[in-house]
């Protein structure tokens, strides 16, 4: 099979659907090229799954090249969404007024977590409170008008606090706020998504990154490690492992790794990391190894468990 230059498959309708999914993610501002060329590596079930996209990176034989080939064409989507974003380059723009919002909580001793989740914000008691963008947002996020919902939540037990400092901070910035009518810790900002995106090398800087390890190491047998994910992962991976009435659940995503921990049916107890994916991978593996070796197991056919939904997400 012939192999098309990655830059040319930008325009091929067939992965316009790879190609939405890609900008949704370089339009949070928070992943670069490399970071989402890994992400499409590691996690393919994540995105779309066009045909023509698989075949043609299959169709690249060496691990080294297949990612260079993947890096390629991500930048490509970058650079393309970098030349939309020239014409408001010099402007100040609803993005630079919602960040300048965060950095007004953060003053305040709130935290703050964009494109996140309750399961892996890191706090203590002596902050006001904690608010998130969620991370499911990411796939509807387009250049232009946007309803972006945050989550919040006080940490000294007034709520109504918390949501008036959240509510001034973004009306300061000139940014219209509204809450959900029921008050479950809900507020929307309505803004115009036009984030400020720099150009990259269209080739990857470095070409020798390989992300199945180097072809003169001998390749681990990790069929054992990805039996124990659910087929239909609610996030992009999620591992969940048993003993004795315990259980251990394990939620993957780019760049984050939460381990939820407890008593089944009881309080889950929460282990908050934050990683590159291969070494969260890396890291996950290990506690997968650990765990297996000391009995614990995912019984065949196990079903989604009973496990409290505080903390593991929105």
């Amino acid at each position: 099979m012939m192999i098309t230059d990655p830059v040319s498959l930008l325009a091929d309708p067939d992965l316009v659907p790879l190609v939405q999914a890609i900008r949704a993610e370089i339009l949070t501002g928070s992943a670069s090229p490399e970071d989402i060329a890994l992400s499409l590596l590691e996690q393919p079930e994540a995105y779309p799954d066009p045909p023509r996209w698989t075949q043609q990176v299959e169709a690249v034989d060496e691990d080294e090249d297949r990612a260079v080939f993947v890096e390629r064409f991500v930048r490509s989507v970058w650079n393309e969404t970098a030349q939309q974003a020239l014409a408001w380059q010099d402007e100040t723009t609803d993005v630079d007024r919602l960040e300048s919002a965060f950095a007004q909580l953060r003053e305040q001793d709130v935290v703050v977590e964009e494109f996140s989740e309750w399961a892996e914000m890191e706090d203590d008691e002596d902050d006001l409170g904690a608010v998130i963008t969620p991370f499911q947002v990411i796939e509807d996020l387009v250049l232009g008008p946007v309803r972006l919902p945050l989550l919040y939540r006080s940490l000294r037990g007034d709520d109504e606090q918390l949501a008036h400092a959240v509510e001034a901070a973004f009306r300061e910035q000139g940014l219209q706020v509204t809450r959900d009518g029921e008050g479950h810790g809900l507020l929307y900002v309505d803004l115009t998504w036009l984030p400020h995106i720099e150009a990259v090398d269209p080739d990857p800087e470095d070409a020798d990154f390989d992300p199945e390890g180097s072809e003169d190491e001998e390749r681990e047998d990790t069929s054992w490690f990805y039996a124990l994910f659910d087929e239909n992962m609610a996030d992009w991976g999620r591992m969940y492992l048993e003993k004795d009435g315990r259980y251990l659940e394990a939620r993957l995503r780019a760049r984050r790794l939460a381990i939820i921990e407890g008593d089944i049916g009881g309080e889950p107890r929460v282990a908050k990391s934050r990683m590159e994916t291969f070494d969260a991978l890396d890291h996950l593996k290990e506690i997968a190894r650990e765990r297996m070796a000391d009995g614990w197991t995912r019984p065949p056919g196990t079903p989604d468990a009973d496990i409290p939904q505080r903390g593991l997400g929105v």
